[in-house]
């Protein structure tokens, strides 16, 4: 498989393109932004998926990497005729809502997704980078279930105004133990409790 060194050369020596060869050459194996130029070792038929990029601390990397994974997802799940059912799923999203166009990623997966058979599912702690970014509602009025856990006295207030949920809530959502937590779909709010199968403890806790 041809690596982006592979392409940098063809540029440069048979194309004779001087400029776009320098503006690659940052995204070369050993630059700043070379994360990208080796050979993949992803095995893309796999049944579970996982892009951790938790410690990539640098923003501009961060930034980088983002759109390289969101463009890939794009591609392999919205660009197809597949119609097999597949969950995109989004931990620690309000990362994502810091740049424009991972915000438009996540907007426009959360409009087409249903009709590609794909269920994406954002999970945040930090819903101050929602209430910044006016996407953020239009993505969660798309969406068909939202989870609630245990919320902090400090903010469970930010969190009834932005879902507008009903006041007895406040009191569910603040004292909630492990397990506990409010559902809200299609209009409708319940407190539930959720218990995990034998096989659902054994495989998380593996």
């Amino acid at each position: 498989m041809p690596t982006l060194t592979d392409l940098h050369r063809v540029i440069k020596e048979k194309i004779k393109n001087n400029e776009l060869a320098s503006t690659i050459s940052n995204f070369l194996k050993g630059n700043t932004l070379g994360i990208f130029d080796c050979q993949s070792t992803l095995k893309i038929n796999d049944q579970i998926l996982c892009f951790d990029i938790s410690e990539i601390k640098d923003e501009i990397m961060r930034y980088y990497v983002c759109l390289v994974l969101t463009t890939w997802i794009t591609n392999k799940y919205m660009a197809t005729k597949e119609r097999n059912k597949r969950y995109v799923v989004v931990d620690e999203a309000w990362n994502l809502f810091k740049n424009q166009e991972t915000s438009d990623f996540l907007e426009n997966l959360a409009r087409r997704a249903r009709k590609k058979r794909v269920a994406m599912i954002l999970a945040t702690q930090n819903l101050a980078e929602l209430r910044q970014n006016r996407q953020a509602e239009s993505i969660i009025n798309c969406c068909d279930t939202i989870i609630l856990l245990k919320q902090a006295i400090g903010s469970i207030d930010q969190v009834m105004e932005f879902f507008k949920l009903p006041t007895g809530v406040k009191e569910i959502l603040t004292k909630a133990r492990a397990g506990e937590c409010v559902l809200v779909r299609a209009g409708d709010v319940r407190a539930i409790k959720i218990d995990m199968t034998k096989y659902e403890s054994e495989f998380i806790t593996t």
